[in-house]
This record gives structure tokens, C-alpha cells and sequence, in this order.
């Protein structure tokens, strides 16, 4: 019999292959259950599952820098929003003080203007972030005197205290000062206070003050002090070709005489604005076109792809100009031969300086970020100008060689540098004294090019040797010793700053 076959005992090779390939099968099936199932609802929108791992090198530079700037900011803002908060605490005692309804409350005046190179828009953000806060908190009523360019802050502090003295003294102004102004704007003032006698409502007789924002405004202001106070109370007559007075082109471009900040048609009735509340009110005054019609040949069509030499001349007169402050009513050369007035009083102010530092240029982009990360500096040294301002505690300014006040942290040098020589000779004294250093460190920031356009306006004319004309802002701060005496600035006295001492500490 023959014998059965033999079975191969060794597995074939597709055997083989199939063992060997049955233990990552399963290890795979373990690792699928093992992950975690995806939420259905993202996977239908196509969003993978996310594995936490750390971040690249460049997006670990992008995060540490964005979380940083955004850190320092809100750093820089929470303590800003307690500085203010704590000077707002300080004298949120007094506007709980009883009132008359017959009594007006007291009422302080706010100087602001468009910084160098920059518009009104910059000043009234500075005026609502800082300083507004602290008076709302302290009770205390406010008048704005707004200014757009060089000159109108002067215009307006001089006529100001004009108006005053006319008061006090009995001056009345003839038909053609009262033309300067508007008759209707004149006698504004005069029947708001007749209606309040009527009425019985008393003005407020304590300490009154002016809050003056940024050097510019400073400088302007105290020319207007020394014009208001020695000058004429009436427009001085002209005498025949004074270079400082506009030409008689530019009169009629802004609508009259040179003085006039705004005016009117003739044909309606609206009032002229008020110069003092509305400084830089455009004119509305329009201008006929009086150039003569051009004659077509008959035949000829008229060409109207290119207007005619008459035509262009006529729209470009017919545009109007930006309206010009009036002249001053006094120079700064005849202060010295100016009597002083009955009507002095034996203190001016007091006076609250509120710093506005505020520069240009993308090369400055370093100094910008700085002191936008530190605004909180900024606002607890303008608090604490305005409360002091709200207590109406004050001291006289002081006369000294410092450079800058202890409370401004940059200094620089004096404006009379880059002013003429008059500047400088008339106020050699002032220079050294507290009004013409305070905030003058704010100069280092104005941009040179608004101060080539300075230089190109009011600079020295080669032909005939001598300036086109003057310019506040450049020149030097020039102070009369009869007024620079009476000036007064606004200060806390100790019993304040012990109290402010404590609130900061949490104990008040």
C-alpha cells in the first residue's frame, strides 16, 4: 500500500505574510479607539481636530510683543483712570455746598487753541480727557475762549478786560468802535446783566481764575493781559503805512476792516458772532464778481474748456479769505511809557497752567509711544493744576534764574532765543521770572517746519533790515514789572496736600 502524503509542516509564505501582518492591524484598530472622537457638527464644517502643541519661534514672538504693548497699556490706563478718580474725589466735597437760587456759582475761564502745526481738535480732547473731569467733580462753571491760529487768544484776553474797564470806568464807545465788534454783540453782556438784576440773581464775589492750556496759549495770554490793561480802551487811529497792519486787499478779502473777526451780509439780520466766545468763526461775507463780462465775436462759439484770464481772476476774488485777528491796540516796545489804569485791581488771576506736550513727525514715533504708555503722569500732574484751581488757593509768581517750575518735566531754552532782539531786550527781566520759563520746554516740540514758515512770515526782511513783523509764539515772553507783580498762579496750600495724602493712601 502506498503511504499518504506527508503535510508540510512549515506555513507557506502567504501564511507567513498574514501572522506577521495581524499584530499592527490590531495595534492600529487599538490606537483608533484609543483617540478621540471628533464632535460631528465640526467635522461637517471642516474644522480638524486640534493637538495642543507649543508654538513656532515666530509666532512666539508676535504674541510675547502684542501682549506685552497691550499689558503696558492697560497698565498705563488703570492707573490714569485712579489718578483721576483720586482728584476728582479731592473736591467732590465742594459741589455738595449749598447754592442760592439767586446766586451765580463761580465761574473760571478756560484758554485753549490749536497747537503748532496741528488743529483745534488736539486742544479740545485735551481739554475733555483731563482737565474737564475735575471741575465737573468740584461744582465749578466754565467759560472756553477758542483760538485757531496765532493771535485770536490775545484778541480775545484783550477785549475781555477792555470791556471790563469800559464798565467800571463809564466808557462809552462811539458808532464806529461799536462797528468793530457788531452793535448786537456789544450790548450782549450788558442785557444778560440787566435781566439777572431784574431777577435778583447776584454774581459770585469770591476768587474767580483763568486755566490757560499749553505754552502757545500761554504766551498769547499774557500779551493780551499787558494789551487789555495798558493799552487804549478805543481802536487807535491808524497813521500811514504801518507794516503790521494788513493792506487794504486783505481788508476787503475778510470782510471790512482788518480788526473784524467774522462778519455779515448787510441784507440779512443774523447778529455778527461773538469774537470773544467764537473766535475763528469763518466769514460769511461774499463778494459780487465785478469784473466785467467777456464779449464773444459774433459767430464764434464760446470756449468753455478753458475759462477766459477775467473769469479765473474773478473766481480767485471771489473766494473768500481766512479771517485775520485784529492787530494789537499796543506794542510790546511801549509798555513801559503806558500809564497804569484807575481800574487795576491789586491782584490779576490767579492763573492755572495746564501743560500740553504734543509733537509730530514719524522720526518722533519713539517719544510718541513713550509718552503714550505714561499718560498717567500726565494726568495727575493736570489734576492737580485744576484742583488746585477748584480751591482757589494761590501764591504770586516767583522770580528766579531756573529754567523751568519743579512740576514740568522737560526744560529748554527760552523762546527769545529764536525770537527777535526786541523780545528779549524789553522783557530782560521777565526772562528770568516764573511767567516766561513755565512750560516753555513744550517749544523743543513744535515742528520745524511750522517754524520755517515763522521764520519765512516774520522774519528779518534783507531788503530793508528789519522784521515783516511780529510772531507770539516765536518771540520771548515780554513782562511789564507793574502787572508781572500782581500775577498770581493757582497752588494746593498743606492742609490739602495732607488730605490728598491720605485719600491717595485709601485713609480719606
Amino acid at each position: 500500500m502506498s503511504e499518504p502524503p506527508r503535510q508540510n509542516a512549515s506555513p507557506s509564505s502567504s501564511e507567513k505574510s498574514s501572522t506577521s501582518s495581524s499584530p499592527n492591524a490590531s495595534s492600529t484598530a487599538k490606537a483608533a479607539e484609543a483617540a478621540p472622537r471628533q464632535n460631528p457638527a465640526l467635522r461637517m464644517l471642516g474644522i480638524p481636530n486640534w493637538k495642543p502643541k507649543l508654538p513656532s519661534r515666530n509666532w512666539l514672538i508676535f504674541l510675547t510683543i502684542t501682549t506685552s504693548f497691550t499689558c503696558a497699556i492697560l497698565y498705563d490706563r488703570h492707573y490714569k483712570r485712579k489718578s483721576q478718580e483720586k482728584w476728582a474725589r479731592v473736591v467732590s466735597h465742594l459741589q455738595k455746598d449749598p447754592l442760592s437760587t439767586k446766586q451765580m456759582p463761580r465761574r473760571l475761564t478756560v484758554y485753549l487753541a490749536a497747537p503748532p502745526g496741528d488743529g483745534l481738535r488736539i486742544a479740545r480732547e485735551h481739554f475733555h480727557e483731563y482737565v474737564r473731569p475735575v471741575l465737573e467733580k468740584g461744582g465749578v462753571d466754565w467759560d472756553v475762549v477758542e483760538g485757531r491760529r496765532e493771535g485770536d487768544v490775545r484778541a480775545g484776553t484783550a477785549e475781555r478786560i477792555r470791556r471790563k474797564r469800559r464798565k467800571a470806568e463809564g466808557v462809552v464807545l462811539d458808532e464806529a468802535d461799536l462797528e468793530q465788534w457788531g452793535k448786537e454783540e456789544a450790548n450782549k453782556e450788558d442785557a444778560i446783566e440787566s435781566v439777572r438784576e431784574l431777577n435778583g440773581v447776584k454774581e459770585y464775589e469770591g476768587i474767580g481764575g483763568d486755566i490757560v492750556i499749553g505754552r502757545h496759549v500761554w504766551k498769547e495770554y499774557v500779551r493780551g493781559l499787558h494789551e487789555g490793561w495798558l493799552g487804549p480802551l478805543k481802536r487807535p487811529k491808524e497813521e500811514g503805512g504801518d507794516e503790521s497792519q494788513p493792506s487794504t486787499t486783505d481788508q476787503s478779502a475778510i470782510g471790512g476792516e482788518p480788526w473784524q473777526l467774522s462778519s455779515t451780509p448787510e441784507s440779512t439780520s443774523t447778529p455778527l458772532s461773538d469774537p470773544i466766545d467764537n473766535l475763528s468763526g469763518s466769514p460769511s461775507t461774499t463778494q459780487t464778481d465785478d469784473a466785467p463780462p467777456t464779449v464773444q465775436p459774433p459767430g464764434s462759439a464760446p470756449d468753455e474748456s478753458e475759462p477766459s484770464d477775467s473769469e479765473s481772476e474773478s473766481e480767485s476774488e471771489s473766494k473768500p479769505k481766512k479771517p485775520t485777528p485784529p492787530p494789537p491796540y499796543l506794542p510790546p516796545s511801549a509798555y513801559n511809557s503806558s500809564p497804569l489804569p484807575p481800574t487795576l485791581p491789586s491782584t490779576l488771576g490767579p492763573y492755572a497752567l495746564i501743560p500740553h506736550p504734543h509733537i509730530l513727525g514719524f522720526l518722533n514715533t519713539r517719544i510718541r509711544l513713550g509718552r503714550y504708555l505714561t499718560r498717567r503722569y500726565l494726568a495727575d500732574q493736570i489734576g492737580r493744576e485744576v484742583a488746585a484751581a477748584v480751591f482757589a488757593s494761590s501764591r504770586p509768581f516767583q522770580n528766579s534764574s531756573l529754567s523751568s517750575s519743579a512740576s514740568e518735566p522737560w526744560s529748554s531754552t527760552s523762546a527769545a532765543d529764536h525770537g527777535s532782539g526786541e523780545g528779549a531786550g524789553v522783557g530782560a527781566e521777565g526772562e528770568q521770572s516764573e511767567q516766561a520759563k513755565s512750560l516753555d520746554w513744550e517749544e523743543r516740540d513744535w515742528p520745524k517746519s511750522v517754524r520755517k514758515e515763522w521764520e519765512k512770515r516774520w522774519g528779518e526782511d534783507e531788503e530793508k533790515g528789519e522784521r515783516r513783523a511780529e510772531s507770539m509764539w516765536l518771540d520771548g515772553v515780554v513782562l511789564d514789572e507793574r502787572i508781572a507783580e500782581r500775577m498770581r498762579r493757582f497752588v494746593l496750600d498743606a492742609e490739602e496736600e495732607d488730605r490728598i495724602r491720605k485719600i491717595g493712601k485709601g485713609e480719606g
